[in-house]
């Protein structure tokens, strides 16, 4: 039926095309850098995204704003 998937279903479809197609890029990249180059990038993209949430969490714990236009576009019962 169109345009009547939850709102769960849209979020999960997203984040498996997301995931799916992170997947085909990492054996694409691994098969073109090597597996020790490969090693060396993927834990380094996975420290800046570490420290990219810590600061998205920093910030939103100083002001709360982050939060607080979360609860507006998702209101939760």
């Amino acid at each position: 039926h169109p345009g009547h998937a939850s709102f769960g279903m849209s979020v999960f479809n997203l984040s498996n095309a997301i995931m799916g197609s992170g997947i085909l890029g990492l054996s694409f990249a691994m098969a073109n850098t090597g597996i020790v180059l490969f090693t060396v990038l993927l834990v380094g993209v996975a420290i800046l995204s570490l420290y990219s949430v810590h600061l998205l969490l920093m910030t939103a714990k100083e002001g709360g704003w982050y939060f607080t236009l979360l609860k507006a576009q998702l209101p939760l019962k």
